[in-house]
């Protein structure tokens, strides 16, 4: 779903530089927010926590996944590109 929310913003933003129907594409922001939050209301959760011990040998052979590594460096460069790109901008 990630994905997806990120296809269809792109999708979006690129028809709203080609056209001036900007207030459409909002409403159309503000509708799958509002579908995904009427989903969560109706969803029944459980208010106990549950707490799950995990053992320090499974904490340190997370750290050897190369998933989790791949992700916290895509994290880490994406931040960096973030706050390079707000430190250009001198629009405030």
């Amino acid at each position: 779903m990630f994905g997806l929310g990120c296809v269809i913003t792109a999708l979006l933003v690129a028809e709203l530089i080609s056209s001036t129907r900007s207030p459409s594409i909002l409403i159309l922001f503000a509708l799958l927010p509002g579908f995904y939050a009427g989903i969560w209301a109706k969803a029944k959760i459980s208010r106990d926590p549950v707490m799950h011990q995990v053992p320090i040998s499974q904490v340190l052979r997370d750290f050897r996944n190369p998933g989790a590594i791949l992700f916290s460096l895509v994290l880490f460069f994406q931040f960096g590109n973030e706050w390079s790109m707000a430190a250009g901008c001198r629009c405030f």
